[in-house]
């Protein structure tokens, strides 16, 4: 069987913190009311960013096209930044070295 070429060259991941405006069913009072927008923050594959907003993609096909799209508009993000290439190779070394430190140090539990 043939391994298909995924067309991840040249393609970023980036993240986005941006403000969500929401709308909730339950019943409250009104001194419980949370009078905010959530903070959220996406990673995607990087399609567009321009004074517009951003436009991040979850998914990207054998044949080049992509799925589960997030555009979020440029008056709700607080910030953004490329987090690495989407085809960048992690080294095994490095790999193994990670999971080493984590059983090292385990976490505190019940602190």
């Amino acid at each position: 069987m043939i391994k298909p070429v995924m067309p991840l060259k040249g393609l970023e991941i980036w993240a986005c913190e941006w403000e969500d405006a929401y709308w909730d069913s339950a019943e409250m009072e009104r001194s419980e009311i949370a009078h905010r927008p959530i903070l959220y923050i996406s990673y995607g594959l990087l399609l567009k960013h321009d004074e517009t907003g951003i436009t991040l993609a979850t998914d990207v096909s054998q044949t080049g096209t992509f799925r589960g799209f997030n555009f979020i508009p440029a008056k709700m993000i607080t910030r953004c930044w490329k987090v690495g290439l989407a085809d960048q190779r992690i080294q095994r070394k490095s790999m193994k070295k990670a999971r080493q430190s984590s059983v090292d140090t385990p976490a505190s539990v019940g602190e």
